[in-house]
């Protein structure tokens, strides 16, 4: 992430939800529901879980005078509580399957999901002649 859009955020930033979106987006955030995809010093882009297999995609932006827009591509569209998580999670100090540790490394997950490779498909080190490579990806939707 380049960004800390959190720095820039006013405190008064819960006041453009609703209670409920407040209270729904703080257990989203919780259940790290949340993946950060994208983050800017005015401007962060993320995914959310959200009830039942819904994956909705939010956009945050702070314009010149720190003004929040909230835009998601739920139903509600602005301002909920999708929208909410997503500050909730930056606030949680979450990190995202993406993000690599201070010394640069993959998250132990990650590294262990990769070793696991080899024998999962079926190869052994001794025959092994080319390489497969995996792109991974957050699932934007």
């Amino acid at each position: 992430m380049s960004g800390n859009f959190l720095a820039h955020l006013p405190p008064s930033w819960r006041l453009s939800f609703s209670e409920n979106a407040l209270a729904r987006g703080r257990q989203y955030a919780e259940e790290s529901r949340v993946v950060v995809l994208r983050e800017e010093d005015r401007f962060v882009e993320a995914t959310c879980s959200g009830s039942g297999a819904n994956r909705y995609r939010q956009s945050l932006m702070l314009d010149k005078r720190d003004t929040l827009s909230c835009v998601c591509t739920c139903p509600v569209g602005l301002t909920c509580k999708h929208a909410a998580a997503v500050i909730q999670h930056l606030e949680q100090g979450h990190r995202n399957v993406g993000d690599r540790g201070a010394n640069g490394e993959l998250p132990n997950l990650v590294r262990e999901w990769l070793s696991q490779l080899p024998r999962a498909l079926g190869e052994s080190p001794e025959r092994q002649q080319g390489y497969l490579q995996y792109r991974i990806t957050p699932d934007l939707y």
